[in-house]
C-alpha cells in the first residue's frame, strides 16, 4: 500500500600482460598466474545484465588494452576471472575482488565475509552501496560516485532548477532504494529545501493499478515541483511508465539505474522531463580518453557503447593495476595499501579523489542527463557543494 509522510523542508595506465578467454559470456583466464583479479558479479543476461554485462566488458576493454602494451609486473602474469557472488569464490593468491554493479548490499557483504581470509580490495564497481562500506573491514573501496553522491546532485538539480518541493518515491522492502531516500532528504534539507514529501510503494505494478491509490497519489503530486525515484533495480523503468500512464506529468529524477531502463515504448511527449545521474556522458561527439574507448568498443563489440557502467568497469580494472603497478607487488595486503594511499587519480569518468573517511573514490564533477528516445542530452554538470555521509 502507498503511504504518504511530510516533513519540512568524481589514472594513469600501468603495464600488464592478460590473457584471457570467453566463455558462456564471462571473462575468464585458465594461466594460474599468482596475480589474479577476480570479478564478482550475477551474470550478462537478465536484469542484472543491464549492469553486468556493460561493467565486464569495461574490463575487457582495459585487458585488450594492457596486454597489447605487453608489460608486465616482475614476471608476473595477470589473470582476469569472473565467478558468481552465489558459488565458489577463491580466495588463494588474489590481488583484488572487483564486484559488478548488480550486486545488492547484503550480496557484497557475503563476498566479503566469504573472502575475509584474502585480505584483499574489494573494488566496488559502480556498484554505489556507499552505506556497505563502512561494514567491509577497510577493504571497501567504491569507484565512481556513491549513492550518496548521486542522490545529493539529484537535490542539488531540483533545487537551481527551483522545485523547492519535491516527492520521494521509494521500494519499501529494497535496501539501496531506503538508502537514497536518506540521502536525497539530508541533502535536500542541506541545500535549504522546502516541502518534501516522501511516499512508499511495494510494487509499482501493483500499488499503482488501484485506482484509489493513483487518486490520492494525483492529488499529493498537486503540491508538488517534481519527482525523485529512489527505486529499485528491477523497478524504475516500470515506475515511470505506471506515473506517466496516470497522467503525471511532473518533471522526473531518478538514479544511474534509469541510464539503461528508459521505457521505450513511450514517446517523447510520454517521456515528458525525465533526469538521471551518470557516471559520464556518453555522446556519439565525445573526444579525448572517452571518445578512444568508444571507438574501440565499437571495434570490439559491433555496437555503440551505450553504457556508463562500462566506463566504471574500464576505471576500475585499471586502479587495481595501477596500485600493484605503484606497489611493486601483487600480494593483496601491498595492493590494498596502495589503494588507500592514492590521492587524486586521473580516470575516464574523470579525476577521482578520497575524501577523509569515506573510501569512496568522488568523482570532481557530478552529472545530470536528461533522458530522450533520441539518446542522453546534458543537463547539468558541476561540483557537489553537499555530501551526505555514507
Amino acid at each position: 500500500m502507498l503511504e504518504v509522510s511530510m516533513s519540512g523542508v568524481a589514472m594513469r595506465y600501468s603495464r600488464v600482460l592478460l590473457a584471457s578467454s570467453l566463455l558462456g559470456g564471462f571473462l575468464t583466464c585458465s594461466s594460474a598466474g599468482a596475480y589474479t583479479v577476480v570479478a564478482v558479479m550475477h551474470g550478462t543476461s537478465g536484469a542484472s545484465g543491464d549492469f553486468d554485462l556493460p561493467n565486464l566488458r569495461g574490463m575487457q576493454l582495459a585487458v585488450s588494452e594492457v596486454a597489447a602494451r605487453g608489460g608486465g609486473l616482475k614476471g608476473e602474469k595477470l589473470t582476469l576471472q569472473t565467478v558468481s557472488p552465489d558459488g565458489a569464490i577463491p580466495t588463494w593468491e588474489v590481488s583484488a575482488y572487483l564486484l559488478g554493479a548488480s550486486l545488492t548490499p547484503a550480496e557484497v557483504l557475503k563476498v566479503a565475509a566469504a573472502t575475509r581470509s584474502s585480505g584483499a580490495a574489494l573494488v566496488l564497481s559502480g556498484q554505489g552501496g556507499a552505506a556497505v562500506l563502512p561494514s567491509l573491514g577497510g577493504r571497501g573501496i567504491l569507484v565512481g560516485f556513491g549513492d550518496n553522491a548521486q542522490a545529493a546532485a539529484a537535490a542539488n538539480f531540483a533545487l537551481k532548477h527551483g522545485w523547492k518541493s519535491v516527492m520521494v518515491m521509494s521500494q519499501s522492502d529494497h535496501s539501496q532504494s531506503q538508502d537514497l531516500t536518506r540521502y536525497f532528504r539530508d541533502a535536500f534539507h542541506a541545500l535549504g529545501g522546502g516541502m518534501l514529501l516522501s511516499q512508499n510503494y511495494d510494487s509499482a505494478d501493483g500499488d499503482l493499478k488501484n485506482p484509489e491509490v493513483t487518486r490520492r497519489l494525483r492529488a499529493t503530486l498537486k503540491s508538488v515541483d517534481a519527482l525523485y525515484l529512489a527505486a529499485g533495480n528491477d523497478d524504475v523503468s516500470d515506475l515511470v511508465r505506471k506515473l506517466r500512464s496516470i497522467g503525471v506529468t511532473l518533471p522526473i529524477l531518478g538514479p544511474d539505474r534509469l541510464e539503461f531502463s528508459l521505457p521505450s515504448d513511450l514517446s517523447a511527449a510520454q517521456l515528458g522531463e525525465l533526469y538521471a545521474t551518470v557516471h559520464t556522458l556518453i555522446s556519439k561527439n565525445a573526444s579525448g580518453p572517452l571518445g578512444k574507448l568508444m571507438d574501440r568498443y565499437s571495434s570490439a563489440y559491433n555496437s555503440p557503447l551505450q553504457s556508463s557502467f562500462t566506463v566504471v568497469g574500464y576505471d576500475a580494472l585499471q586502479l587495481v593495476v595501477e596500485a600493484a603497478s605503484k606497489a611493486g607487488s601483487a600480494k593483496a595486503n601491498a595492493v590494498l595499501a596502495a589503494l588507500n594511499s592514492m590521492g587524486a587519480v586521473q580516470g575516464i569518468v574523470g579525476t577521482q579523489s578520497f575524501q577523509v573517511g569515506s573510501r569512496v573514490f568522488s568523482t570532481d564533477i557530478m552529472v545530470m542527463v536528461r533522458l530522450t528516445n533520441a539518446g542522453h542530452v546534458l543537463a547539468s554538470a558541476e561540483p557537489l557543494t553537499y555530501l551526505p555521509k555514507p
